[in-house]
């Protein structure tokens, strides 16, 4: 005797749609849409020291956000009245950082995700070791 399985609605939907592939989209009013499969993509803001008490944060991924790194540098250089330069990704030749001198963690996340538009969960910021973090 054949068992017929019998399935509601809701059930095939929810089959159905852990079946597809995520995608986002990066809009900016002056460019077309960046269409990327997966979550959107985040921006990793890092607080490191360099020798002695020399601190520096780091900014990796503004790219997938359609930014130019570069035009980023000189902004932040000009907001926060300190060095800021640009490198490649050590491993990673084809992606760019932006390295601000100073421990700016609380600020450029505040920045980015006002001014820039970057989602606030799309920011993930990492103090390095013997780094406190800063008051507002």
């Amino acid at each position: 005797v054949p068992v017929e399985d019998t399935y509601t609605h809701e059930e095939i939907l929810k089959a159905f749609l852990n079946k597809l592939t995520h995608y986002s989209a990066i809009v900016h009013p002056d460019k077309p849409p960046v269409i990327k499969s997966g979550g959107l993509p985040k921006v990793k803001l890092d607080v490191l020291s360099r020798m002695g008490n020399k601190v520096v944060s780091v900014l990796k991924g503004m790219e997938a956000y359609g930014f130019d790194v570069k035009d980023v540098a000189r902004e932040f250089q000009k907001k926060f009245a300190c060095s800021a330069s640009v490198s490649s990704v050590v491993g990673q030749p084809h992606l760019k950082e932006v390295v601000v001198q100073g421990n700016w963690a609380v600020e450029l996340e505040a920045h980015l995700t006002g001014s820039c538009g970057v989602p606030r969960g799309c920011v993930e910021v990492k103090l390095g070791k013997k780094i406190k973090p800063k008051r507002r």
